[in-house]
Formats: C-alpha cells, sequence, structure tokens
C-alpha cells in the first residue's frame, strides 16, 4: 500500500501534556483525516485481544488519497485501545505538540 499521508501518534498515557504527532499532513487536515478514520473504525467487531500494559503507545496511521484507504499499526496490542487512544487525541488536537515528520 502507498501512503500518501503518515500520522505517528506518540501517546503519553500518564501526561498527555507530553503527546506529539508527527505527520507529513498539515495541521489543519488533522480534524478531517482523524475524523475519518475513525468512523472508519465503527463497525469493525470487539477486539478481545489482551493491551499491552506501557506508559507511552506509538500508534501509526497511514492513508492512501488514491483510494481513501487506511492502514493502521501499533503497540497498544488491543484495537479498542488503539481507538481510543485516537479518539482522546482528536479531542485534544488543539493542545498537542504537532511536528513535521523527521522531526525528533
Amino acid at each position: 500500500m502507498n501512503a500518501d499521508i503518515l500520522i505517528i501518534i506518540n501517546f503519553d498515557l500518564n501526561d498527555k501534556n507530553k503527546t506529539i504527532i508527527r505527520t507529513n499532513a498539515t495541521p489543519e487536515a488533522l480534524p478531517e483525516i482523524l475524523s475519518d478514520w475513525i468512523r472508519d473504525q465503527v463497525g469493525t467487531g470487539k477486539d478481545l485481544s489482551k493491551h499491552d500494559e506501557k506508559d507511552n503507545y506509538v500508534i501509526k496511521i497511514n492513508l492512501d488519497l488514491s483510494g481513501d484507504i487506511f492502514t493502521t499499526s501499533s503497540d497498544t496490542g488491543n484495537k479498542g485501545l488503539t481507538n481510543g487512544i485516537v479518539m482522546t487525541t482528536f479531542g485534544m488536537l488543539e493542545e498537542i505538540q504537532i511536528l513535521p515528520l523527521g522531526t525528533p
């Protein structure tokens, strides 16, 4: 799959102020992209996998614009936790540091 847009969420469970997004999308486009991703997850079914217990999680969302197709990878171990982190991040977009890809 060809990813035209990549969003990497570094989510700090203990201090949400340390959460960072790195992306090649414009900050103005993130609300629409993330809300589309959230809608895309509706109806995908329940994930009974045990989540990985960590303080920091990384979620990578790829978007192929040729077909508006999302692919997602994360180190949460559970799709429900991944969805919850993305929804929480979506609700905090105005407070989160958004950096270009490749920024340390």
